[in-house]
């Protein structure tokens, strides 16, 4: 029965040895996951800081981004305001142009006239003073005669 009972026990001792050492092989496994689990947790951390840190910088961006397309649309604004501006003064410019165009159109239609008239009047000058000097022709012609025998007759022929 001691046999019995020192095999038993040295069964009992070996299956307990066999348990501790798969309790120790599961503690070392455990162990090393939990380390890995550690360093992956600090990993994510590091990772995640570092993604905090991105994104506060890209909502820094984002913010001087809407800024500066706030700023371009001020400014486009602004341009196309006085885009606007110049062209109503062109238009505004152009219709006085157009204006003083057709006064200057009209005017120059007056001188047409009037010159058109004075050419008229100084054909029919022409025409008069030609007719008066055909009509003074023909009586100096018989001027000339009276005034030989005029002469004639004060100053006589000695």
């Amino acid at each position: 029965m001691t046999v019995d009972l020192l095999a038993r026990l040295e069964k009992s001792k070996e299956s307990y040895d066999e348990v501790v050492k798969q309790s120790e092989r599961l503690i070392v496994t455990v162990e090393r996951r939990e380390k890995n689990h550690v360093e992956e947790v600090a990993k994510l951390e590091s990772r995640r800081a570092e993604e905090v840190c991105i994104a506060e910088e890209l909502q820094g961006k984002i913010a001087e981004a809407k800024m500066a397309e706030k700023d371009l649309c001020s400014k486009i604004s602004e341009i196309e305001g006085k885009c606007k501006a110049e062209f109503r003064r062109a238009e505004e410019l152009s219709a006085s142009l157009a204006e003083g165009v057709r006064k200057h159109e009209e005017k120059l239609a007056n001188w047409a006239k009037k010159l058109a008239d004075c050419e008229s009047a100084r054909s029919s000058e022409v025409e008069c003073k030609l007719k008066a000097v055909s009509v003074v022709t023909h009586y100096s012609v018989g001027l000339r005669s009276l005034g030989s025998v005029f002469w004639e007759w004060h100053w006589p022929k000695k």
